[in-house]
This record gives structure tokens, C-alpha cells and sequence, in this order.
């Protein structure tokens, strides 16, 4: 495995475990909308974004 899918693996290994933690374990005290709605509406955005960041870094690699 190259360094750029190690470090791809990682962010998807850390966003699904984010995504069980948070809600029921730092968010469970919260209002639902305002915990756990926030939160599930955030990380797709951040994960798009991510993927997006990364797919543009690979296609400036393929150009050198």
C-alpha cells in the first residue's frame, strides 16, 4: 500500500468510528438536534470535502 491509501484508510477507519462514538457516547447528553443532528449533517459534508481534497491531489501527482 502506498502512503496516500494508508492514509485514506485511515480517515475512513476514524470517520465510521467517529460516527458511532460521538452520538452515543459524547453526544448522548445533548438534545437531539442540536447533538447528534449536528453531527450526522456535518460529516458527510466533511467527508465529501475530504475525498474531493484528496481525489485533486492524486490527479496533480498523475500529471508530473
Amino acid at each position: 500500500m502506498k502512503g496516500n491509501e494508508l492514509q485514506l484508510l485511515w480517515a475512513f477507519i476514524a470517520i465510521i468510528i467517529l460516527t458511532f462514538v460521538m452520538p452515543f457516547a459524547v453526544l448522548k447528553h445533548t438534545p437531539t438536534f442540536s447533538g447528534g443532528f449536528t453531527f450526522f449533517l456535518l460529516v458527510p459534508v466533511v467527508t465529501i470535502l475530504y475525498i474531493a481534497i484528496y481525489m485533486a491531489k492524486s490527479w496533480k501527482e498523475m500529471l508530473k
